[in-house]
């Protein structure tokens, strides 16, 4: 597959690759922490459970801390440097599995493929959260490992063995980064199954390849998962997760799937019509690419059957198709959808002029979506930031806060959960703005949320406003202050005792914050 092409040389990899990298740091570089991210900048009741789950991913985050402390930037720029590492290695991977059809495709193929995936990947809109959001770093560290483990597989069929070796280490690291990791070995599978097609061998003369990779997770399971978990599989509530039904099953898996190759849509009738518009486009491809060359139509049947194993464990979990949250889910998988995409949008498009302006339509797209939500992130982040330091010039510490239209979230880009994730805690209402306060500002706080608010603009500017307590039900009708009682509520069945040294209402409507004793 040596060709001494421009497009084909490593140095031209390399200019994209730091083209785009500069690209996306210009937009991840003025980042502020968001919800859940503040855990790990604080450490301490998020590193309580270290070696409980994610322990890789969490090293990472050790490693961010001593170096950046509590300046978000630094964490930011580690989730950009992995996903620029990732491309780099999905792009030896796609060269590695188009070894194996160096004698079905031609030379122009051969090059352009690996160098239209690098861009798609680079730059699809379904990376925004792994790149804008702190905590969806599991995502990027469990692909980095696994795509480690699936070159050193592929390496070691044209080296030394012992590359088996490494791989299967690489997938135990994997195993105590991120669940995504579970499906690997039936990846791992996939490819040894396609391979034995492409030569004509027979599977069993192969399979012992893949069966350590079953025993290691096996062995891993038991102890890990079965032994010292206690069948505790993810921070969620396992019992319900796992007695989802049927139908909801398929529906996620479908999202999940159209997920890896259009962005969310606000309107579900549109992300249902764009995706049913590319499942159009993807069948018609396949039966195009079927009549043509049946030994490149199984290729892409290979890709595609790893996209759905890479997000496979995930399925129980979902992801929106309104924005942007929990696409950490699919980044693993999203790496076998873009080089289907690629091969198909090459196999499909013979014209080089028409291909190339294809695919510069398909980019522009995607670049445009990507950055699009990370500005959702960057002015989440600026206007939380503000809320914040609004609100730490008004307070001291042993104050209680009761929290009114708290910022939720914007398009997606998270800002204040309602409920908090401290070690210990058994109160849904005690708020994450506890864990900021303290994290960022040093001041031990109560926090209690009695109202949220999902935010459609974010204002540039606060304005702030200091009123009486007993006036609060003016400018928020729904909140009540019992005067006698000295208690306070936002909703039927759930009031608050109102101290009047030490308790503070903290409410948001538009453009501004009052602040209420």
């Amino acid at each position: 597959m040596k060709n001494n092409s421009v497009i084909n040389r490593w140095y031209f990899h390399l200019i994209i690759l730091v083209t785009a990298g500069a690209a996306i740091f210009l937009a991840v570089k003025n980042l502020f922490f968001f919800d859940e991210d503040i855990f790990v900048a604080g450490t301490n009741s998020f590193m309580q459970d270290v070696w409980q789950r994610s322990f890789i991913v969490k090293l990472t985050f050790i490693a961010d801390s001593f170096i950046s402390g509590k300046n978000a930037a630094g964490y930011h720029y580690t989730n950009l440097v992995l996903h620029l590492v990732n491309a780099s290695l999905a792009l030896l991977v796609i060269k590695e599995l188009l070894k194996l059809l160096v004698n079905y495709l031609n030379q122009f193929q051969l090059t352009i493929i690996p160098f239209i995936f690098l861009i798609l990947f680079l730059i699809t809109p379904v990376h925004s959260e792994p790149l804008a959001y702190i905590l969806a770093r599991g995502g990027t560290v469990v692909s980095l490992i696994c795509l480690i483990s699936i070159l050193l597989f592929l390496k070691a069929a044209q080296k030394n063995k012992i590359f088996i070796f490494l791989s299967l280490l690489s997938f135990l690291l994997a195993l105590f980064s991120y669940e995504i990791s579970w499906m690997l070995p039936f990846i791992i599978l996939s490819i040894i199954i396609f391979t034995v097609y492409l030569k004509g061998e027979s599977v069993k003369n192969k399979i012992w390849l893949v069966v350590p990779y079953f025993l290691v997770f096996a062995a891993w399971f038991l102890i890990k998962i079965v032994i010292i978990n206690k069948m505790v599989v993810s921070d969620y509530k396992d019992d319900e997760l796992f007695s989802i039904s049927f139908t909801a099953l398929v529906k996620k898996s479908t999202i999940l799937f159209l997920r890896n190759f259009i962005p969310p849509f606000k309107n579900t009738v549109v992300f249902a019509a764009a995706g049913i518009g590319f499942v159009i486009f993807l069948f018609s491809g396949l039966v195009i690419v079927f009549k043509q060359h049946r030994k490149i139509f199984y290729f892409l049947v290979l890709l595609l059957v790893n996209t759905f194993f890479g997000f496979a464990a995930a399925v129980v979990f979902g992801i929106d198709s309104h924005d942007s949250e929990s696409e950490r889910y699919i980044y693993f998988s999203s790496v076998f959808a873009l080089m289907s995409l690629a091969v198909l949008l090459v196999m499909l498009i013979k014209n080089k002029f028409i291909l190339l302006t294809a695919v510069g339509m398909l980019c522009s797209f995607y670049a445009c979506s990507l950055f699009k939500t990370i500005n959702y992130y960057k002015a989440a982040g600026n206007f939380s930031k503000k809320y914040l330091q609004t609100i730490d010039k008004k307070i001291k510490t042993g104050d209680t806060l009761l929290f009114v239209n708290m910022p939720s979230q914007f398009n997606g880009a998270l800002m204040f959960r309602a409920k908090s994730r401290m070690a210990g805690n058994s109160n849904d209402k005690v708020s994450v703005m506890q864990e900021y306060l303290s994290c960022l500002y040093a001041k031990n706080i109560y926090c209690i949320t009695l109202s949220a608010k999902e935010l459609t603009s974010v204002p540039k500017n606060l304005i702030l406003y200091e009123k009486p307590v007993d006036n609060v039900a003016i400018y928020f009708p729904r909140v009540k202050f019992n005067k006698a009682n000295f208690e306070i509520s936002a909703e039927e069945n759930n009031k608050y005792s109102f101290k009047e040294n030490n308790t503070v209402v903290i409410a948001l409507k538009d453009s501004a914050v009052y602040i209420f004793r």
